[in-house]
């Protein structure tokens, strides 16, 4: 069933497959790590390789549970929806993942926490950056940044000390990831 299709692949490709499915705009980047939502930090080494396991080992950080950042209560406050459901936390995307699900006219959809380990993962100049142009968000972690709203998806991507996450809700209201995002933020200072 397409809806169902879609509802498992928002998670996995989150905002850059949003982005290119959006626009009908893409690229190739074949040195992009598979099933990495953040794409290639621009540095001027060259694209981070992730075929090394350490790197991918050191990219998923020890003691991190996004599902114990965020609680159902505060989820549902952010989406103005009650969580029907949560999966994680689980490796994912080289980092930890968890997903809160709640209903939206489109059918039950995520929100998601993604957490990594190293500044590689911040990376909202990332290829596609030009057409989704990510926007800097202020008061939130060290540097941070947001699709622009009025897109029907919310993603925040930030860097927290040594941490880097990204948070993405659908259907939820143009904010409702900042909100989330600031709780992230806070509960990775204590």
């Amino acid at each position: 069933m397409r809806t169902s299709r879609i509802r498992t692949l928002l998670p996995t490709l989150a905002a850059p497959l949003l982005v290119l499915a959006l626009t009908g705009c893409g690229g190739n980047d074949d040195d992009a790590p598979a099933g990495d939502s953040s794409g290639s930090p621009d540095r001027a080494d060259g694209p981070v390789d992730f075929d090394d396991s350490a790197q991918i080992d050191a990219a998923v950080p020890e003691g991190i549970d996004p599902c114990a950042l965020l609680s159902e209560e505060e989820v549902a406050a952010a989406v103005g929806q009650e969580v029907a459901r949560v999966d994680g936390p689980r490796e994912e995307f080289l980092g930890i993942h968890c997903d809160w699900y709640y209903p939206t006219d489109l059918g039950e959809m995520p929100a998601t926490l993604t957490v990594w380990q190293g500044d590689d993962f911040y990376s909202p100049d990332a290829p596609g950056a030009e057409v989704t142009g990510f926007e800097p968000v202020s008061g939130l972690g060290d540097t941070a940044h947001r699709w622009p709203a009025g897109q029907g998806v919310c993603t925040v991507i930030f860097k927290h000390g040594e941490y880097v996450a990204q948070v993405l809700t659908t259907g939820a209201g143009d904010d409702s990831c900042i909100t989330l995002a600031r709780v992230v933020d806070e509960r990775l200072s204590a």
